[in-house]
């Protein structure tokens, strides 16, 4: 097939995706309503990304519904982390059209073209036309330009965003794209991407005038049946300016990452919650153009300074009986899902009155430890059943429990473990709860009593006893001192 030959088939290929994405907005219903300005944190509960779970993504309404963009648009999402509510809101402004003209703007559910990628990596209820997640703006034969701005408070105090996310929505081709522009201070990092055949899509970074701007798109309409798409990360960027070009239907998904670690003991423990902040090194793609796939390595996580074990796995938290509930959860960006391979030991042998302590207890970073175990099976963790607070500085810590009164031997009991930055120290006092540093990790333990226990002695018979002892001790000594002078006794 000869050049031109290729060049009209690829522009009746292109024709053809716009005429049925034409035909599929003519017939679709546009309910131009507002959506409400707070609503539960929109999270990915599905899919192949490596970050499922771990992004807030922004939605702006209702599938195919037309925003009004008279003024700025805010949406807020809340969620509540260990009793205190955390408030993530963005705002897109100061719409433009190239060219002029009234700019437009709907809320996009990747999946409602075959060839979208995202939703296969980020999705709620499955692919394609299952899928509920509508995290996308897209634009239809126009492009148009806005300005992006996110910020967070935890119980009304700010609470920092380490960056935000930019992501293909649909699917590139030919004069298509979407790109965003932040502050040259900022970093981009490609995180994630996808496809179902060889071919690659081109990625285009430019840094001038103290803005850094990338864009994802596919002048070469190299497409597969599924994408190639990219996700990107604005490291240290809270504000942008994004672009969105449709030659037919193209669009952007923005959001945020946030991480929290969570306890997964029975709910009736209470719900342990850290915030956990990673940090991201890699996968900035380098300046000028290249390839999505050929051409990019994706970003990668760092460890926190401060986490028990080997790692910390970020997680939403699910309560289970065998408290592995954070397990289930794949190895992906921030390491493996059961970062919990220094068990303790399967049985505990104590006695009531006495003390136990747990040894080697593996963390990294300085900061303060502390643990609870049920003694006395009741489901909750007991002011009396928290361990002293151990300083972590060499790695390991030994944590040390005062055994209660009310110890009952049972085959299935729970051990909490916290750490927290010495400066969080309060904030795991009680056995629930958020701390803004470290990590959680409960675990299924037994309890078995000691048969040979130390006998105890109360305080008042013993110091009974001293004085027994005492007295006879004197009147002994009376008594020979009498003989030994000759007086009577």
């Amino acid at each position: 097939m000869s050049r031109n030959e290729r060049a009209a088939t690829a522009g009746d290929r292109t024709r053809g995706r716009l005429a049925v994405r034409a035909v599929v907005l003519a017939t679709v219903a546009i309910v131009c309503v507002i959506l409400p300005q707070s609503a539960s944190a929109v999270v990915a509960t599905g899919g192949n990304g490596r970050f499922v779970g771990a992004i807030d993504w922004v939605v702006w309404g209702t599938n195919n519904q037309t925003l009004d963009l008279s003024g700025p648009i805010t949406r807020m999402s809340t969620s509540t982390y260990g009793g205190q509510t955390l408030v993530v809101s963005c705002t897109i402004s100061n719409f433009a059209r190239a060219g002029g003209g009234t700019p437009t703007l709907r809320a996009y559910r990747s999946g409602n073209w075959g060839g979208d990628a995202l939703d296969e990596l980020y999705n709620i209820g499955g692919e394609d036309g299952a899928n509920t997640l509508v995290n996308g703006l897209s634009a239809f034969a126009q492009q148009v330009s806005f300005d992006f701005a996110c910020n967070a408070t935890l119980d009304g105090n700010p609470y920092p965003l380490n960056g935000l996310v930019f992501a293909d929505g649909e699917q590139s081709t030919g004069n298509e794209f979407v790109s965003g522009e932040i502050a040259d201070s900022a970093t981009w990092r490609l995180i994630d991407r996808n496809r179902d055949c060889a071919n690659d899509s081109r990625v285009l970074r430019t840094v001038a005038g103290g803005t850094d701007t990338l864009r994802l798109d596919n002048p070469a309409s190299t497409l597969c049946p599924t994408g190639p798409a990219g996700v990107a990360f604005a490291d240290g960027a809270t504000s942008g300016r994004i672009t969105v070009n449709g030659g037919g239907v193209s669009a952007v998904a923005l959001g945020a990452v946030l991480t929290f670690d969570h306890g997964d003991a029975p709910a009736s423990y209470g719900d342990a919650v850290h915030a956990v902040q990673f940090s991201f090194t890699g996968g900035v793609p380098p300046v000028g153009a290249s390839a999505l796939f050929g051409g990019n390595t994706l970003a990668d996580t760092t460890q926190p300074s401060l986490h028990l074990g080997p790692s910390v796995d970020p997680e939403a938290g699910t309560a289970t009986a065998g408290a592995d509930g954070d397990d289930a959860s794949p190895t992906g960006a921030f390491g493996p899902g059961d970062d919990e391979t220094d068990d303790p030991p399967a049985t505990i042998t104590v006695a009531a009155g006495g003390s136990y302590t747990l040894p080697g207890v593996a963390c990294t970073g300085t900061g303060s430890v502390a643990g609870w175990i049920d003694f006395d099976g009741d489901g909750v963790f007991g002011g009396d059943e928290r361990s002293q607070t151990a300083a972590c500085t060499t790695g390991s810590v030994a944590l040390t429990w005062s055994v209660p009164a009310d110890l009952a031997p049972q085959p299935t009991s729970y051990l909490r473990l916290r750490f927290a930055r010495n400066s969080n120290a309060a904030q795991i006092a009680a056995p629930s709860g958020l701390a803004l540093s470290g990590e959680v990790e409960d675990h299924v333990l037994a309890i078995a009593l000691d048969p040979n226990p130390v006998p105890l002695v109360d305080p008042r018979l013993a110091g009974l006893v001293a004085l027994l002892l005492a007295m006879i001790g004197g009147g002994v000594y009376s008594v020979r001192r009498l003989r030994s002078s000759g007086q009577p006794a």
